[in-house]
């Protein structure tokens, strides 16, 4: 219940009322997961909502007692919270090691949610260190493993780092092509604020390879997609592209520019794909 109301609703104050009352009963009880579990849950609430040192004390009090207990699942969890507060803090060493080790656990002990999590969160700590190539390999690994699981709404989440990283390497159309079969997902889930958020990170791609018409539709659509979910820093990033397009969409159909517009080469636009990863990584800030 507290996790649906923190997560869900964002009603912490309600779901610290609910962790109270849990651990009233529990730490009264012989050392459980569920305990454990609690734990952790407390430590993933309170480093959600920026209260770093306080999460610190319970993530490491939900460690030693999973490892007490050998439960793989609250060890993922605990190793993923304690690998986000390590990066929060600078320790980017110790970061990669937890990260790492939660993953490995996770795959060993078939531990699904942790390891589609820690495949995610890896390779975002990957491009906050500049270790790309660990990036496209990471995220390889994560959209494979997502798919054989069967991890539906997991996959849209790793597959957008996966074309965020054939976007760094200059592969744009590949990267494209990924989030085109990402937002066809998406759709067939009903998995609303992502659309939007594939949406926007489309359009731009469509703007730097000068395909007005496409880029003007998803961003038009991403736009009104935001507006419908009243989510302000989905509909940010939109806007600011599309004034960008609809400007050049406007020279583009006058008759004396239509010899220019295809003069534009794909060498010249790949000097856009620092700039186009850059909004990749912002979109992945909005949710």
């Amino acid at each position: 219940m507290a996790l649906m109301l923190w997560q869900g609703v964002g009603d912490k104050d309600r779901a610290s009322e609910h962790h109270r009352m849990a651990l009233e009963i529990l730490e009264k009880e012989p050392e459980s997961v569920e305990l454990a579990s609690l734990y952790e849950d407390i430590s993933h609430m309170l480093w959600r909502t920026g209260e770093h040192a306080e999460a610190l004390s319970w993530a490491q009090k939900a460690f030693e007692l999973a490892e007490r207990l050998g439960d793989p699942t609250v060890l993922a969890a605990c190793y993923n919270d304690l690998g986000t507060l390590s990066l929060k803090s600078g320790e980017l060493e110790k970061a990669s090691k937890q990260y790492e080790q939660g993953l490995k656990i996770a795959l060993e002990n078939n531990v699904v949610v942790g390891a589609l999590t820690l495949y995610n969160n890896l390779v975002e700590f990957y491009w906050s260190i500049g270790e790309f190539q660990k990036v496209f390999e990471t995220a390889q690994k994560g959209s494979e493993f997502a798919r054989k699981v069967g991890g539906i709404y997991s996959i849209p989440w790793i597959d957008i780092q996966l074309a965020s990283s054939y976007a760094f390497m200059g592969d744009t159309q590949r990267a494209l092509s990924i989030l085109e079969e990402t937002l066809a997902l998406d759709k067939r889930i009903r998995n609303v604020t992502h659309i939007s958020y594939v949406l926007g990170i489309l359009g731009e791609g469509y703007r730097w390879l000068g395909e007005w018409d496409k880029s003007l539709r998803c961003l038009m659509e991403a736009r009104d997609m935001a507006k419908k979910l009243e989510n302000i820093k989905l509909l940010e990033m939109p806007l600011r592209s599309l004034e960008n397009c609809l400007w050049k969409w406007k020279i583009t159909r006058k008759p004396r520019n239509t010899s220019t517009r295809a003069t534009v080469s794909l060498k010249k636009r790949e000097k856009h794909i620092p700039s186009l990863l850059v909004r990749f990584q912002a979109f992945q800030n909005c949710i």
